[in-house]
């Protein structure tokens, strides 16, 4: 710096410079260039009262320091080569969109669900009947059989067995003590029978007491083997010709899957239902084919069996399964001031860990990711799914297996259809294909059993069979001819010499002429692939 530049012209400079927050090269390139402004302004100066006039003047004519190194500043800028101006405008559209996804990313994972419904409680009250009287409910009575349940000497003890002939000594030792230590939850269960309602209280695990997801059912396959239970005795007596005392467990078996189907219980209930009842019939069926049961017999069980069938308690009920998933969806969403909602990855983590290796290292993708925090279905759109998806299942549950074959309607195909994109329906809606179409085998296979009834009941009361399932109809036997679900027509009954058959298409929907179906063992066993379902007569 020229020593002879008055002070003055200095602190101006100084002042300038400063100002410009700028590199410090291009800040030197403009020092060097106001500095050879004021050496040139003043070169002509005669003294210093001139050299001080004239350098105040210059200051004038600049301006404010702040004013002149902003303009300064904003003159470099315009200066600079297209390449540095493109590099930098893409460098602060980076840190601008770096920044943006910080505070979107931070703003994604704060905050917490907020639970504004109690769907334990919703479940608690949908189970009811009108007339919520505890001493009319048989549930305090079969969670007192479960406790009392006792497992069989023999963890591998076959408790399916089909006749007392084909257990060896040492299994009918199992079997009689079985039965014995029992004797205890089998009166429960008949005490629970007696009661005209069932409904349970449920509740959640003690960490999570009204999460939909910690449900407890804890007495399930306890029913089940009590239910095994009550069929084995009922065998035991036939065995010994009580057939009175036989009929009326079985009966009593079937009584107890209709008291625990409810109303609006969990779809694992009326699953459980179902296969007692299912195990009630086949065993009704066997011990009428396997003894020789006089009249009178026949014709109360009939009587009692067709009380126990309502007609309107074989469709399967979704409403349950939709509050699980309604629960979770409130528990899987964080919504936000503005109202906008998005996944709440703690919640969902904890849901990924029941994927596979496989799923979970799929969910992980970058794609995965991106869809998490981007493009993934909100609350309102989950919840709507849902609804539509329910709906669907609703419709579903009134179309036989030969209907939904024909409209190519299939649940599973819906599950994915609505589940593409939404991890949390994904992972929590359940296969469903099966279910619908067990109602409809529940259904008839109810239905056939009593007709098996009927016609023997027919053929001992008139000395022959029926040429037609109608006759049965006509003569007050049966009060309609029971339609197979696999083709939408009347079961296939056919006379065979003295004898019957009787007979769904089954799951292939082709009459293979009574041809009883395979599994891939060989065993016979009803609603396989192949084949027919034959309800009479019955292979054991």
């Amino acid at each position: 710096m020229n020593e002879q530049m008055p002070d003055i012209a200095v602190k101006f400079i100084d002042s300038v410079i400063k100002r410009m927050r700028y590199r410090r090269k291009v800040r030197q390139e403009v020092r060097r260039e106001l500095e050879a402004h004021f050496e040139d302004g003043l070169r002509d100066c005669r003294d210093e009262e001139d050299k001080r006039k004239r350098t105040d003047e210059l200051i004038e004519g600049f301006g404010q320091p702040k004013l002149l190194a902003r303009l300064i500043r904003r003159g470099k800028k315009r200066c600079r080569p297209m390449y540095v101006k493109a590099l930098l405008g893409t460098v602060k559209a980076f840190g601008i969109f770096f920044l943006a996804m910080v505070l979107y990313i931070v703003w994604f994972f704060s905050g917490k669900p907020v639970i504004t419904t109690n769907y334990m409680e919703v479940m608690n009250e949908r189970v009811k009947p009108v007339v919520a009287d505890e001493n009319l409910n048989a549930w305090p009575m079969y969670k007192k059989a479960a406790e009392s349940y006792v497992k069989p000497s023999d963890e591998k003890f076959d408790t399916r067995f089909a006749n007392l002939s084909d257990l060896t000594e040492e299994q009918r030792r199992i079997l009689d003590k079985w039965i014995a230590d029992n004797q205890t939850a089998v009166d429960y269960v008949l005490q629970g029978n007696q009661k005209p309602h069932y409904w349970q209280q449920y509740s959640g695990s003690s960490d999570e007491p009204a999460e939909m997801l910690s449900m407890l059912i804890p007495n399930l396959s306890d029913y089940r083997n009590i239910a095994s239970i009550l069929v084995a005795l009922a065998k035991v007596k036939a065995e010994k010709g009580d057939f009175n005392g036989a009929f009326g467990d079985l009966l009593e078996v079937f009584d107890f899957g209709v008291h625990l189907r409810g109303q609006n219980t969990t779809l694992i209930e009326q699953l459980v239902a179902i296969a007692i009842k299912n195990r009630s019939a086949e065993s009704i069926r066997l011990l009428v084919q396997k003894y020789p049961v006089d009249t009178e017999l026949l014709r109360k069980t009939r009587q009692r069996f067709e009380q126990l069938t309502p007609k309107d308690s074989y469709t399967v009920d979704f409403e349950s399964e939709k509050l699980f998933l309604l629960d979770e969806i409130q528990r899987s969403f964080v919504v936000s001031r503005i109202g906008k909602s998005h996944l709440y990855i703690k919640r969902l983590s904890r849901l990924g860990l029941a994927l596979s290796a496989g799923e979970r290292e799929m969910y992980s993708s970058a794609g995965a990711v991106f869809r998490i925090l981007f493009t993934h279905p909100d609350k309102e759109e989950t919840i709507k799914s849902v609804e539509c998806f329910y709906s669907f299942m609703g419709k579903l549950s009134q179309m036989s297996p030969a209907k939904q074959k024909a409209g190519g309607m299939s649940a599973d195909e819906e599950v994915e259809k609505i589940a593409k994109g939404n991890m949390v329906i994904g992972w929590l809606l359940p296969a469903l294909d099966k279910v619908t179409a067990l109602s409809f085998r529940d259904r008839i296979g109810c239905e056939a059993t009593l007709t098996v009834l009927a016609l023997k009941l027919y053929q001992q009361d008139k000395g022959s069979l029926p040429e037609d399932i109608e006759q049965l109809v006509k003569d007050g036997y049966i009060s309609s001819v029971p339609v197979d679900p696999y083709s939408d027509k009347p079961l296939i009954y056919k006379k065979v010499g003295q004898d019957f058959t009787l007979y769904s298409v089954g799951t292939d929907f082709e009459d293979d002429g009574g041809t009883v179906g395979k599994d891939k063992n060989g065993n016979v066993k009803m609603w396989e692939t192949d084949g027919d379902a034959v309800f009479w007569p019955v292979e054991n």
